[in-house]
């Protein structure tokens, strides 16, 4: 009896990392009559698809798995929290049921060009999710901890899912996002709080940087960037990693 229990507590586990293995985008959000507006299905879509999932918009046509059960994908909703002077969004991620399971931070942009400015706002709530969507089982040689981690999956997978949330999140806090804007680009970390700004400069490869209330450049060199600031009469070289 117990080994039957186990090995379906096994395959109640397999079900829900299956369910995570799509998600669907509207090519159509409620704040909008357009399609793809502002170029925001396609951001969207890229960027869960760097995540590792397979990404279908509304109006695909879907395999025959995912065709016969819906709730084998996840569903991603844009909330529009805009005001008078400036662009807000709000990225949830439902299940089959209109569940929410994750909800990003509120991304806002005061640019005044309305496409760049959703396009930013949605940059930062999209990187508040890096790393965050993904419900991964704990292993473990010990049997009994392994059965201990499938029963939580089964009696409340939320609570699963946010413990991942946490543990995640020192494994992504050194890599910092980069946000296009007017000037250059925001460098952001996974809360996200602004940690660098970079202004171009006439080589793609070099930045004015300004770190709080250090100033200088932001280089690369060879595959590696590095802000590089005077220290007194001493050059500082600080690594930074950085995804563009």
């Amino acid at each position: 009896m117990k080994k039957i229990i186990f090995l379906l507590l096994i395959s109640v586990q397999l079900v829900a990392q299956n369910q995570n293995e799509y998600i669907i985008v509207p090519s159509k959000f409620d704040f909008s009559s357009k399609t793809n507006p502002f170029n925001l299905s396609e951001l969207t879509k890229s960027f869960f698809e760097s995540e590792g999932y397979k990404v279908y918009f509304e109006s695909d046509v879907l395999p025959n798995d995912l065709a016969n059960n819906r709730c084998m994908s996840l569903y991603v909703n844009l909330l529009d929290r805009s005001r008078l002077f400036n662009r807000s969004l709000i990225v949830q991620v439902k299940d089959c049921n209109g569940n929410v399971l994750h909800e990003s931070i509120k991304g806002t942009s005061s640019i005044k060009d309305h496409k760049r400015a959703f396009n930013e706002a949605l940059r930062l709530a999209l990187t508040s999710l890096r790393g965050k969507t993904k419900f991964e089982a704990k292993e473990s040689s010990d049997v009994n901890n392994n059965q201990a981690a499938k029963v939580a999956v089964v009696n409340n997978a939320t609570a699963s899912l946010q413990a991942d949330k946490t543990n995640e999140k020192s494994i992504s806090v050194q890599t910092l996002f980069a946000i296009p804007t007017q000037s250059g680009y925001k460098l952001v970390d996974d809360v996200p709080n602004v940690i660098f700004e970079l202004t171009k400069s006439s080589s793609p490869e070099i930045f004015m940087a300004k770190k709080g209330s250090l100033q200088g450049l932001f280089v690369k060199k060879e595959s590696n960037w590095f802000f590089e600031y005077n220290n007194g009469n001493q050059l500082v070289s600080e690594k930074v990693e950085v995804k563009f």
